[in-house]
């Protein structure tokens, strides 16, 4: 679950409210034109029992069904958001010990790529478009190349299916012109009919909107459009026209069609239009807004300091517990592990160690412009328009059903509904994946340090008439830190459920942060230079003791000794004076001996 409770979490606002509204009107429409047409039906099924009736009763619980399901969509829409303080996902594989129980089912990156963003200042997250029909879009939009990954791939699927109908449309456009000029004797049959029908019932399945959903467009990878697809379906819009310009010559007569698909044909076309117009204009309008930079604040220096290297890196972990928000955790991408190879003895060596963290993202709302807010509504607005349309003309023609075993009145009752339900759809998920975009800030840092240290010893207290001794092993470190921090801009696309903000995120803008890289490297050094190298006593107790114990050694005899000691600076100077013969004085050679109880000389 991505909710983790906690007094003092994120608040994020539902960017699904507006959008659950038009799903609960859709429903709302979708249910009562089937209650009204499941009770209408209930009388014709009893009396006649025919297969039509039982067709018309399928036809009601599935405007009925699909009512529910709109209603249920849209109140999860509009129910409460549920933020907890484990979200969003984070950009790798997150090693903090305090998250280790968290799950994360999609994630962007490795820890390798986050250093590659850091030193190489650069972006992976943006790939260059690889088919020839995506390369053509870029050439005209190239700020699309910055789009997150849902953004990218539903334009590209719209883009694609897009090109498969004007590529049919083309060669039967080709086709008409050939024959209208004589060239071909496709205008003397029923070829056009036959064509458009076929083109129409092709438009209805290109644009089937199962692969444009949150759910179904890939997250972590830009879709890949595979060459058969476009080679099959090009040969196959080339060959039809030249199949049946080979039966024609050969004197085979083709039938006439079941119907005229002209307006089938010109809807198709017109929503093919409109939807993939929106689609771009939509995404054109969101990557006008993107200027993504690849920017960070470094630091480099040479430190020597008179503290075991595992110090640093523990001074750099106190300084990133303190830019914590709100007390959540930092994300840890790889683990500071400082490794420490000595080098032929126990007192000198080196050491290496580094760590990718992340602050915790903080919600950042975007200020969109006003046309891509009203196009965003807009779109979704439409979408829904079409779908209750569908659902009207499928009440209309379910009241009095038609036999079903011909052709024609398959496709006068069901394909004009299919046909606006897909494009409704294909419009309120191009919509929905614009209302699910959620943004992030946060700070992205790379540390590592590297260098050598030796061991010696200090002592203190060393003195006859010292009482106590303080004894050290201080380690000289030499590192050559690197701090890289940026300050980057992450974006995630929300869905419902319990993994509703732990989908992918994406770093979609890098810039530098001097000020946090100040704050990091003045803390360290602060941490560093109060550090105690002598060890001396901490507490009063220790210091009574020492007090005591200094007493007692004013009165002990080897202190009675030493205080009847010469000077002895005073002493040579003596020594030198009587060996150059000044004065009358004469020195006393003969014995001294001090009596151990005492302390008294005798003599």
């Amino acid at each position: 679950m991505s909710f983790q409770y906690g007094s003092d979490s994120i608040d994020i606002p539902n960017p699904f409210k507006r959008e659950g509204l038009l799903s609960l009107a859709s429903g709302l429409v979708w249910t009562v034109l089937g209650a009204i047409s499941v009770l209408m039906l209930r009388s014709r099924i009893l009396d006649s029992g025919s297969a039509a009736g039982w067709v018309s009763l399928i036809v009601s619980l599935l405007l009925l069904g699909i009512g529910v399901r709109y209603l249920v969509n849209g109140l999860l829409k509009i129910f409460r958001f549920y933020v907890g303080r484990g979200i969003p996902a984070s950009l790798a594989k997150n090693l903090a010990s305090s998250e280790s129980l968290t799950v994360e089912p999609e994630l962007m990156y490795e820890a390798k790529h986050l250093e590659q963003m850091l030193v190489g200042r650069k972006n992976p997250t943006f790939n260059e478009p690889s088919t020839l029909i995506e390369r053509l879009v870029f050439s005209i939009f190239p700020k699309f190349l910055f789009l997150p990954y849902p953004i990218r791939n539903y334009i590209q699927i719209i883009v694609h299916k897009a090109a498969y109908s004007l590529m049919f449309l083309f060669v039967f456009i080709i086709a008409v012109l050939s024959g209208s000029v004589g060239l071909t004797k496709l205008v003397d049959s029923s070829y056009p009919q036959w064509m458009g029908l076929i083109m129409s019932i092709l438009l209805l399945i290109i644009w089937r909107p199962a692969s444009v959903t949150i759910k179904k467009i890939n997250r972590l990878r830009i879709e890949s459009i595979k060459l058969n697809g476009v080679i099959t379906m090009t040969i196959l819009a080339v060959l039809v026209p030249v199949v049946f310009e080979v039966l024609l010559k050969k004197g085979v007569g083709i039938p006439e069609a079941p119907l005229d698909p002209t307006v089938y044909l010109v809807t198709a076309v017109i929503l093919m239009l409109v939807t993939t117009l929106d689609a771009l204009f939509m995404a054109k309008k969101r990557a006008d807004m993107l200027d993504p930079r690849t920017e960070v604040s470094e630091y480099m220096d040479n430190w020597q300091e008179n503290v075991h290297p595992k110090d640093i890196f523990i001074s750099f972990d106190r300084e990133m517990a303190k830019s914590r928000y709100k007390e959540m955790p930092n994300r840890i991408y790889c683990e500071m592990k400082p490794e420490l190879i000595m080098e032929g003895s126990m007192d000198k060596g080196s050491f290496t160690g580094d760590t990718i963290q992340e602050t915790q993202p903080i919600y950042e709302e975007v200020k969109y412009p006003a046309i891509y807010s009203i196009m965003r509504l807009a779109t979704s607005a439409f979408g829904h328009l079409l779908i209750c349309l569908s659902a009207l003309l499928l009440f209309l023609n379910n009241r009095d059903l038609p036999d079903l075993t011909a052709f024609k009145p398959i496709m006068d009752t069901f394909y004009l509904p299919l046909l606006l339900w897909s494009f409704g759809s294909i419009a309120v998920n191009i919509a929905h994946i614009a209302w699910a975009e959620i943004n992030f800030k946060s700070i992205l840092i790379y540390f590592k340090g590297e260098g050598t240290y030796t061991e010696s010893k200090l002592s203190y207290g060393m003195a006859i008439t010292d009482s106590a001794r303080s004894e050290n092993v201080v380690v000289r470190t030499s590192i050559a830190p690197t701090l890289i921090v940026s300050d980057i801009t992450s974006c995630t696309f929300a869905c419902l459920g319990p993994y509703n903000l732990k989908r992918a995120r994406y770093v979609m803008d890098m810039r530098k942060a001097d000020a946090v890289l100040d704050e990091i490297v003045k803390g360290i050094r602060g941490f560093l230079e109060s550090r105690q190298v002598i060890a001396n006593a901490a507490s009063e107790k220790d210091i009574d003791s020492m007090g005591n114990l200094y007493n007692l050694n004013r009165v002990s005899p080897a202190a009675n000794l030493a205080a009847q000691m010469p000077d002895p600076i005073l002493g040579a100077a003596a020594r030198q004076e009587n060996s150059l013969g000044s004065g009358s004085m004469q020195l006393d050679a003969g014995p001294v001996s001090v009596d151990p109880e005492t302390g008294n000389e005798n003599g």
